[in-house]
């Protein structure tokens, strides 16, 4: 069985220690360690975060290159083999837990052996009637709770994503090794996730979030690999995801620098069709 003894909280930080003062905040109480994995901030943000972990008494590791999320979450996990914890407890700097959110998840965890990993209830809770646990395709890699084993049996993280699609890679992984991934009903978290934008088009207000050119090459290359990966074991949801893509991504059109937009989206859109497993490395 576990218990908050067996969790270690990762923050993966950048450019931001006033967002991370307050992810500490919610999550000390919550679990046994913290720890704090910076992917290459400025020299203004590396001072801030080392006087945090002097004032809160957690450990600070820095990169000097911006290695991508993946990256950053298997050296967590690494971390975890080697100190014993048996949970890992995943942030970024977007993400706050409400009170007792981490036990939740653990109670959950601890109903089945099968469970890999497990989210806060953030979106679903209509739909859980009366459930303690909701199962899912994938949940988003901020505020879950990973079975640190599991997650090594599963291939860990996929490093070459850097961005966009690490979730639901991950997701994906845990599934395919029979494990089960889905959110703690009675879990809560606030995760920010940016301001939408509205735009005109004919006789339509169209709202969306904008993203830069090379966040749209990211999300085009990384829908192509990912679907690629699970295509034999998941057809249908593959083909889902490529149609959602490009609906959701309609909005491109109507935003400033479209053409450019459009040029980067078109070249991860290839990149992935002709990725073959390098890697870029800093």
């Amino acid at each position: 069985m576990f218990s908050q003894e067996d969790v270690c909280a990762v923050i993966i930080s950048y450019n931001d220690p006033g967002a991370i003062r307050r992810n500490i905040e919610s999550v000390l109480n919550q679990v046994n360690h913290v720890i704090i994995i910076d992917n290459a901030s400025d020299k203004n943000c590396v001072g801030a975060l080392k006087q945090l972990a002097t004032e809160y008494q957690v450990p600070v590791e820095f990169d000097q290159c911006n290695r991508g999320i993946a990256f950053q979450l298997n050296r967590a996990l690494r971390y975890c083999i080697k100190n014993g914890y048996a949970l890992l407890l995943t942030m970024d700097q977007d993400t706050r837990l409400e009170e007792d959110c981490v036990q939740e998840m653990i109670n959950v965890m601890n109903q089945s052996k099968k469970i890999g990993t497990v989210g806060p209830n953030r979106e679903y809770p209509k739909w859980c009637d009366g459930r303690d646990f909701l199962g899912k395709k994938y949940i988003i890699t901020s505020g879950s709770l990973v079975d640190v084993h599991k997650a090594i049996n599963a291939g860990g993280y996929f490093d070459d994503l850097f961005i966009d699609m690490v979730d639901v890679d991950f997701s994906l992984a845990m599934r395919r090794k029979g494990y089960t991934v889905g959110v703690a009903a009675e879990a809560r978290m606030i995760h920010q996730v940016g301001e939408k934008e509205k735009n005109r088009f004919l006789w339509f207000d169209i709202e969306y979030y904008s993203h830069s050119p090379k966040r749209f090459y990211y999300i085009f290359r990384n829908r192509q690999i990912v679907c690629r990966k699970y295509f034999r074991d998941m057809p249908l949801y593959c083909i889902w995801m490529w149609i959602n893509l490009f609906v959701a991504s309609f909005h491109i059109f109507l935003e400033r620098n479209a053409i450019t937009k459009m040029k980067m989206a078109a070249k991860g859109f290839f990149d992935g069709i002709r990725y073959n497993g390098w890697r870029k490395r800093c």
